[in-house]
């Protein structure tokens, strides 16, 4: 049986070129794609946050943020990618750090591209994690580079 390909938004960490890209994409992305979507975009710094750095959440919003379409070879990488974001599906909302979502996508010259599955942020745990929103001229780009 070949394993079926899956596709992700990435803003984040995720990216190509950030810390966990290669811990959890390397190898595993057969093609990247730049890529926008609605939302707001927040920094979580990292004196709240449970790791030892500062991290991208993403809300419902009208802004643009950038990222990338990441395609992975299986299907099963799904199970890292939410591990690594703090979701497990059945449980309630507020219990997770991001939530798991169907987000529309479109190209860099904002025409309609596709729909991923992309890891956004309730604005209530944003705010208790202390975010604060990344103001962006045109389109939201985070780094944490």
């Amino acid at each position: 049986m070949t394993p079926s390909l899956l596709e992700v938004f990435v803003y984040g960490t995720l990216k190509p070129g950030e810390r966990n890209y290669p811990l959890f994409c390397g190898g595993k992305v057969s093609q990247t794609r730049p890529a926008l979507v609605r939302g707001v975009l927040y920094e979580i710094p990292s004196e709240m946050s449970q790791s030892s750095y500062s991290y991208p959440a993403m809300a419902m919003g009208s802004d643009w943020v950038a990222g990338y379409l990441l395609t992975f070879t299986d299907e099963e990488i799904l199970i890292a990618l939410d591990q690594l974001e703090g979701f497990q599906p059945g449980r309630s909302p507020t219990e997770n750090e991001y939530q798991r979502e169907w987000l529309d996508l479109y190209t860099p010259k904002r025409e309609p591209f596709t729909q991923a599955w992309g890891y956004m942020m309730l604005p209530e745990k944003i705010q208790q994690l202390g975010g604060r929103k990344l103001d962006f001229t045109d389109v939201a780009h985070w780094s944490g580079l």
